[in-house]
């Protein structure tokens, strides 16, 4: 596009540690507001970025994501995630080592795989439901994070129960540690000097590490001859300069495969709960649409691809609130122009992914939750990205949707869930996303609900 003016857009004149206090305790309510007020393109300036160029339209969006790693960093500027994913892994890293990571994980998550991670999913689903609590409100978030992590052990550790439950313990205590807030925003302090929530950030990610050495060191001595083990895979992985994996890359990538990947289908989740639980015309006609499909059988993967309202409102509910509302690039050099200025070499640019959802021109009526705008049409392109775009696109994006949608209708089967407060609560910044701030809080009025995959009496667990 070609560069109309030499300067930054236009954005709030607050100072940089309120603009970030705003952003930090409601992401979505800054975001929206600055939209209306600036439209597509508008400058934020937030503590450990600086200036930071949001850009909403079809076409801005579609320059961002085409331009070349020589032009817009994508890895550096996710520098903040260090502190999970290590400066080893696709999401933290630029060049040739970050797109042979990209090539080699990618066949995992290919939609051959899908109908596993499915069932894995349901399975995970009814087995955990069983032991919910009844008649009492309690936090969905945290059942949820322990049956998307239940579905990926399963599926790339290859593990047994008891090595895939101590993985699960030490990978949640390590992501909880790390995302206090002091822990993620503010740099590390020497492990010598470590105090307070740096010293049980610390002590998190040893136990976790240790664990996923020794896991590496086993599976060197004795390769799983299981189709699928991730981890004996990349140990015979052939990299373009022929060099193993040493431990700490190996260790960057099954924290981003597990940790990342169960976060993201986790909060992502929640929010579809929250959506489709607070719209009670919604909730009914996709428990409707369950029951005419299952005919009264336990739920399977082969009903899945039957459920069109269903998917239509997991859609709905990742344009209204996507977990990663902004998707970050770093300008390497001058000369790159979006929205009609050129921006200057060291400034970040990113995708604003909420603003580009609730753009009227691409959606009528664009802050109601409407699933019924998804049932005969397709998004134009860039104006539904929850999963970014281009060449960095999440690999897993296919495989997140379908195990999305098989927990949702898991749940949805349980016609007594319902939330404690009757509409869709505000977000909160957790890390570099954005979740429900009080967790998705919800409850069960009876003993006896249809579960993932048919009848079971839950246990009360008061």
């Amino acid at each position: 596009m070609k560069s109309t003016r030499c300067r930054l857009p236009p954005g709030p004149a607050a100072p940089t540690p309120v603009q970030s206090v705003r952003f930090l305790r409601d992401p979505y309510a800054m975001l929206a507001a600055q939209h209306t007020r600036f439209g597509d393109a508008f400058t934020l300036r937030l503590a450990g970025m600086g200036a930071l160029v949001m850009v909403s339209d079809p076409e801005g969006i579609r320059n961002i994501v085409a331009a070349p790693p020589d032009v817009l960093a994508a890895g550096r500027a996710r520098g903040i995630l260090d502190v999970i994913y290590g400066t080893r892994s696709l999401l933290t890293r630029d060049g040739d080592e970050q797109a042979w990571q990209r090539r080699f994980l990618m066949p995992l998550f290919h939609r051959s795989h899908v109908t596993h991670g499915q069932r894995l999913a349901l399975e995970a689903t009814r087995e955990a439901m069983a032991t919910w609590p009844t008649d009492r409100p309690f936090p969905l978030v945290p059942r949820l994070m322990s049956i998307t992590t239940d579905v990926l052990t399963q599926k790339f550790l290859k593990a047994d129960r008891d090595e895939s439950l101590h993985v699960k313990e030490l990978l949640h205590a390590f992501i909880d540690a790390a995302h206090r807030p002091l822990t993620f925003h503010l740099p590390q302090l020497p492990s010598k000097v470590a105090v307070g929530p740096w010293r049980r950030y610390g002590r998190a990610r040893d136990r976790l590490d240790t664990c996923l050495r020794e896991l590496c060191a086993t599976r060197r001595a004795f390769p799983c001859t299981t189709d699928g083990d991730l981890v004996t895979a990349l140990l015979r992985a052939d990299r373009p300069n022929g060099a193993p994996l040493d431990d700490d890359t190996l260790r960057d990538i099954l924290v981003v495969v597990l940790g990342s990947g169960a976060e993201t289908v986790t909060y992502s989740l929640a929010w579809v709960m929250e959506a489709v639980l607070a719209h009670r015309e919604t909730a009914d006609r996709a428990r409707a649409e369950l029951r005419d499909v299952t005919e009264g059988c336990p739920l399977g993967v082969d009903h899945l691809p039957r459920l069109p309202y269903l998917t239509a409102a997991v859609t709905e509910a990742l344009r209204l609130y996507p977990i990663n509302p902004i998707v970050p690039r770093r300008v390497l050099g001058p000369g790159f122009a979006v929205a009609g200025f050129s921006l200057p070499a060291g400034v970040h640019v990113a995708v604003n992914g909420f603003g580009a959802h609730r753009r009227a021109v691409a959606y009528p009526d664009p802050c109601r939750f409407r699933p019924e705008r998804w049932l005969d049409k397709r998004p134009a392109p860039y104006t539904w990205v929850p999963f970014g775009g281009g060449a960095r696109k999440c690999i897993a994006a296919y495989f997140a949707l379908n195990e999305l949608q098989a927990i949702a209708a898991s749940l949805l089967l349980a016609e007594d869930l319902s939330l404690v407060t009757p509409a869709v609560g505000p977000g909160r910044l957790l890390g570099d996303m954005v979740v429900p701030s009080e967790g998705t809080v919800v409850t069960f009025t009876s003993r006896n609900r249809l579960g993932g995959s048919g009848r079971f009496t839950p246990r009360s667990r008061r």
